[in-house]
């Protein structure tokens, strides 16, 4: 299943825009949930849990590989980015936040190269305006679909691309017509800027992960309210007598069989990955442990929630692609993905936890 996406003609950039533009595919792929996946067992045996690693825009000098999407909770096959000859690489993208957001990084990738590719896909409608609008959330900009208004240079481009002179005498409207917005001529005045969560179809909540204090994002009063509770239970935990901080090489062990069983109990439930390497580090530290220990006190009373017994069965007798969404998304799964996420948004994790 899922559909296959791609760039026609020439991606090609100036060399004084490259890192730049490196730099943003980067931070699109960030926010939309994309990361890589990597396995780390326990005492080196079979057993062990994923790490999620996103692309880090300060760290990309020569591109990246995803193959998962956060907010999907799913695997897609890869999809590379090479930033020294600027290219993609990629396969099936599916339906959802995988491609979109990877359809996103292609639409930026037109704005870059001055009309001179357009981005197409086979299964999945390409979300100008949407994908556009979100450019301009993220970056501050005012891009257009100006390109996409130009039948004539759209057709010149589908010619140069044909496979010879025979196909390309046989580019007509309809051919011209699925490069544009519904088939319609879009004016060329800047698109107005659409969320993160507008674009991505999910709730502001489940964008912890890229909170940042320029751009704060709009909490619910629910997710705000439990901030809140998380809070007094750290320090409940923090200053409580009963509370014995261990050793460092204990709870390492802890927290490789914490995480496992958090994975098996929810399902997907991963490790972000600078989070998991920043906790070994301070692997003795108090305030790491004590968070920590609210991670696996929060698990262990969220497994007992109804819909988490209810998606344990399902996941007992189905393939995890073939569960219903509305079951993948209750509560408290959800709640452990975000208290996660705020453990590893060391911005936000400072301002609810104060380290």
């Amino acid at each position: 299943m899922g559909a296959y996406a791609g760039i026609i003609g020439r991606l090609i950039i100036e060399e004084n825009r490259k890192e730049e533009f490196t730099r943003r595919v980067a931070d699109v792929f960030k926010a939309g949930g994309m990361a890589k996946t990597e396995h780390v067992s326990i005492d080196g045996g079979k057993r062990g849990i994923f790490l999620l690693v996103p692309p880090e825009s300060e760290y990309v000098q020569d591109g990246f590989t995803v193959d998962y999407n956060y907010l999907e909770d799913d695997w897609w096959q890869p999809i590379s980015f090479d930033a020294k000859e600027i290219y993609f690489l990629s396969e099936k993208i599916g339906g959802g936040q995988f491609a979109w957001t990877y359809i996103a990084a292609l639409m930026l990738a037109e704005q870059y190269a001055d009309g001179e590719c357009l981005t197409r896909s086979d299964d999945v409608r390409v979300p100008l305006s949407e994908s556009i609008g979100w450019l301009n959330y993220l970056f501050h900009e005012n891009y257009t679909v100006a390109i996409r208004n130009d039948a004539g240079r759209i057709m010149q481009l589908l010619k140069k691309c044909s496979y010879n002179s025979e196909e390309a005498e046989k580019i007509g409207w309809d051919d011209i017509r699925q490069y544009m917005e519904d088939g319609n001529l879009l004016n060329d005045e800047p698109l107005a800027p659409l969320s993160s969560s507008e674009y991505l179809e999910v709730e502001e909540d489940d964008l912890i992960y890229c909170w940042n204090a320029d751009r704060k994002l709009k909490f619910s009063d629910k997710m705000k309210d439990t901030f809140t509770e998380w809070k007094a239970q750290y320090n409940a935990i923090l200053e409580s007598d009963d509370f014995e901080t261990m050793s460092g090489k204990e709870f390492c062990r802890k927290m490789m069989a914490d995480a496992e069983r958090i994975d098996n109990d929810f399902g997907r439930i991963m490790v972000w990955r600078d989070m998991f390497y920043d906790y070994l580090m301070h692997a003795e530290n108090r305030r790491y442990q004590a968070s920590w220990e609210l991670l696996r006190r929060l698990a262990h009373e969220y497994a007992k929630d109804s819909k988490v017994i209810e998606l344990q069965k399902w996941m007992e007798a189905k393939p995890w692609e073939f569960i219903k969404t509305e079951f993948k998304r209750n509560d408290s799964r959800m709640l452990i993905k975000r208290y996660l996420s705020t453990l590893y948004n060391i911005g936000l994790r400072k301002e609810v936890f104060g380290f």
